[in-house]
């Protein structure tokens, strides 16, 4: 375990091909900042070193945090449950619970207070449950055979959490609904490329469902509607769209593997563009989370995170940064991050090296 409280400071150039922002030092930074090896911990538990140790996208609510491990080749493959406030506590073991698991776990999204629906192997998912006083967890029941591929991820349904929808490397959307006694797949769309990522808001009256192609188009579907036709689709010809996040009614940000972000208006038609800026931090925008009582989005992928704000006219710009400063893992090929909000000013980021590490900023 380590901490640092210097964060907001200019990246260590010996770190060849990162973009740097030459006013960083005007940036806020991290009041509090804390990071745990995982792995090393884990490894402790299950008393054996474990290999291929990359953690994924994390679910937190409230003090708990889920995340999974999503190397598809490991040969141990858990689900961990952990606390937030022993992230605070120098020195103190965070996981309470762990779950191995048949697969490796591409998302995890909370479904209710007590449970969490994963997406793992070849399109399949497992419910589980969390105990909110041991923080204990139990498999309750599987989905299969729902994608014939990975699932990159899933959304859901914010008044309505029966609902769900996932996207991934079998180019099809799917609708679930987990209320039906037979079959929970309700619908499915072939939309004849990889899809990257699915959104389904509590905007538009939470009816509509997005997702992006690795191919460069963005899609909003009506799910009261039989999937075909989208309500909006655009283009952007550019290949690698990695990940997209909608803040309201009309307005998405999308972001790139070359680290560019696009902000869109579907008003506004074909001419829906009307920002673009390259993130100064992350070099492949893989994930986009937008917090709205802050007003702040954070992106995360290779090899870092930024955190932005904006309005819905106005164009993105840099709030706040974390960077390792001299951490070793910053030089391994391939390393990614993952983050996600807890509130208003903390964030809980996963990486590939297998870390969790906790940041706490005054906005």
């Amino acid at each position: 375990v380590s901490t640092q409280s210097t964060w907001g400071e200019k990246m260590n150039e010996s770190f060849s091909g990162f973009k740097f922002n030459p006013r960083v030092s005007d940036l806020p930074n991290f009041q509090s900042h804390t990071v745990v090896n995982l792995k090393q911990h884990l490894s402790s538990k299950v008393n054996r070193p474990l290999k291929n140790f990359s953690l994924g996208r994390p679910a937190v609510r409230s003090d708990i945090f889920i995340v999974g491990t999503d190397h598809p080749s490991a040969s141990d493959r858990y689900v961990v449950c952990g606390s937030v406030k022993a992230l605070e506590e120098f020195g103190k073991d965070p996981i309470a619970s762990f779950l191995p698991m048949s697969d490796h776990v591409t998302d995890i999204r909370w479904l209710a207070p007590t449970i969490v629906f994963c997406s793992t192997g070849l399109g399949n998912f497992q419910v589980l449950s969390v105990d909110l006083t041991s923080y204990e967890l139990r498999h309750i029941g599987s989905i299969t055979n729902i994608h014939s591929g990975y699932v990159r991820e899933v959304a859901v349904r914010d008044s309505h959490p029966n609902f769900l929808a996932s996207g991934g490397f079998d180019m099809t959307l799917c609708l679930l609904d987990l209320n039906q006694e037979s079959s929970c797949l309700i619908q499915r769309v072939e939309l004849g490329g990889i899809l990257g990522s699915v959104r389904w808001p509590a905007f538009n009256n939470n009816v509509c469902v997005s997702c992006t192609l690795d191919a460069g188009k963005f899609l909003l579907f009506d799910a009261r509607q039989k999937l075909g036709t989208p309500a909006f689709s655009h283009n952007f010809l550019k290949q690698d769209l990695l990940s997209h996040e909608r803040y309201s009614d009309h307005h998405a940000v999308l972001g790139f593997a070359d680290g560019e972000l696009k902000q869109i208006d579907m008003r506004a038609g074909s001419n829906c563009v009307f920002g673009s800026v390259v993130d100064p931090y992350v070099e492949g925008v893989g994930e986009i989370n937008f917090h709205s009582s802050s007003g702040s989005f954070v992106t995360s992928g290779y090899s870092d995170f930024t955190v932005w704000r904006c309005t819905n006219s106005s164009e993105l710009r840099v709030w706040s940064h974390a960077y390792e400063g001299g951490d070793p893992v910053l030089a391994v090929d391939g390393y990614a991050t993952s983050v996600a909000w807890v509130d208003d000013d903390t964030l809980l980021q996963t990486d590939s090296a297998g870390h969790v590490a906790l940041y706490i900023q005054g906005f």
